[in-house]
């Protein structure tokens, strides 16, 4: 019987097979790499797989010859996961410190009602996120970042943890909620940082992006927020939503983003499952106001 990893890498990939192959690299030089599970998930984009099996051939690969998405493909590849421990990566992501997962692991086991951790991230144009990324202590938030976390698997029962309706982008707030109403913690952990290759940004449809985003907060609030508060949150999101829009002109994706609510609202609202009104109170006083309580 093969023993079972001591964590899962999980790699979504898309028409980025040259930062794929440089994200590999820079992941095998972590600490304790032969105990690790690397899996990686091709999500319909063109990619060089032989060649891929070949230079990695200690990765576990699955190419999707259609474009399922984001989302779906993660939720696949997160159910076969061997690791109690599973952290998802960017395709042009990959830990500064060669003990980055071996640090997470410890802090894991150290903050046992830790459902997720949340990772510093420093992008390749020197900007962090958060900006401030000094403070070395733990501390509770609210969101996620989807490419530079790490889960606990035995809290989400190996089922979906995402909800495919986002197809892509807002889907680790849906995750986020579910995991503070069970009473769990999401842990901002800066002293492990993620760098982030930006040299594909200007290429990205970026109206497409926020036509998602956009739309997918708006089914968000629909889904877990009590009625009252709900109202109060979508009126919030169409406000600042159309200020932002205007300024960047993406008048397209504003509109498109709308129809889509409006088109789909019915299927979120016969999947309505309000949280707690304690989870309402703490994920506002987290999201929006700062009030971080340290471990």
């Amino acid at each position: 019987m093969e023993n079972r990893p001591v964590a899962t890498i999980i790699i979504v990939t898309r028409n980025r097979e040259k930062i794929l192959h440089k994200m590999l690299e820079e992941i095998r030089k972590q600490k304790e790499y032969d105990l690790m599970e690397i899996i990686v998930g091709n999500d319909g984009g063109k990619i060089d797989a032989e060649k891929l099996k070949k230079t990695f051939p200690e990765i576990k690969f699955f190419d999707f010859p259609e474009h399922k998405g984001l989302v779906k493909v993660r939720n696949d590849l997160f159910k076969i996961a061997g690791s109690g421990f599973v952290f998802f990566l960017d395709d042009d992501a990959w830990p500064e410190e060669k003990d980055a997962v071996t640090k997470a692991l410890r802090m894991f086991e150290k903050y046992p009602e830790a459902g997720i951790l949340n990772f510093a991230i420093r992008l390749s144009g020197g900007k962090t996120i958060p900006d401030d990324i000094s403070s070395k202590t733990p501390y509770d938030v609210a969101v996620y970042f989807g490419g530079a976390n790490a889960i606990r698997k035995k809290f989400f029962n190996n089922s979906d943890i995402y909800d495919e309706h986002y197809f892509r982008q807002g889907e680790e707030r849906d995750l986020a909620i579910k995991c503070l109403d069970k009473g769990f913690r999401i842990l901002q952990i800066n002293e492990i940082a993620i760098y982030h290759d930006e040299t594909d940004i200007l290429t990205r449809d970026h109206q497409l992006i926020h036509r998602y985003a956009f739309r997918n907060e708006l089914f968000f609030y629909l889904k877990y927020f009590p009625a009252i508060p709900c109202f109060i949150f979508v009126i919030k999101c169409l406000i600042s939503h159309f200020i932002y829009c205007l300024t960047k002109a993406f008048f397209k994706a504003y509109f498109l983003g709308l129809a889509d609510f409006i088109r789909d609202s019915g299927k979120f609202l016969r999947r309505r499952e309000p949280v707690k009104p304690a989870t309402i109170k703490k994920y506002v006083a987290l999201r929006y106001f700062g009030e971080n309580s340290k471990p």
